[in-house]
């Protein structure tokens, strides 16, 4: 009884001039689940989307003017395969020890722009290249 109800109400608006389609009628019949569920992913992806751009932003370090003098740097003792950057940390401020890593052996490939300069760097005359198995200190191309 209640589908001939809503089939007469609704041939009803249309022969007065409203357009009615059959998915409003489908949506006006969603349960309470299916709207809460749908409700619950939309604001994951919302969620999702606030939390990247609070991840993209913060990897960002803003080197402002008196950035330096606000910070209190360490002194730095650097261990094996490690050698020691002067102003090598964020923005020029402080030493840091940067690990070496040695020719054919495994790089971490730089994910992103900005941030904390990397703690390591390949030996002198190799780059860290991707071989397609992986990121590698490999030797410079000779000219």
């Amino acid at each position: 009884m209640r589908i001939k109800e809503n089939t007469f109400y609704f041939s009803h608006l249309a022969r007065n001039g409203f357009s009615v389609s059959y998915n409003r009628v489908i949506n006006e019949r969603k349960t309470s689940e299916t709207l809460i569920t749908e409700t619950f992913h939309n604001m994951c992806k919302i969620l999702f989307l606030v939390l990247a751009g609070i991840a993209v932003i913060g990897a960002r370090i803003p080197c402002t003017k008196n950035y330096c003098e606000k910070l209190q740097c360490k002194q730095e003792t650097c261990g094996e395969n490690q050698v020691l950057v002067k102003n090598g940390g964020s923005c020029g401020c402080c030493d840091m020890c940067k690990t070496i890593i040695k020719e054919g052996e495994a790089c971490p490939q730089r994910r992103f722009v900005g941030g904390p300069p990397p703690a390591w760097e390949c030996e002198m005359g190799t780059t860290c290249m991707d071989t397609g198995d992986g990121w590698i200190c490999l030797r410079d191309c000779e000219e």
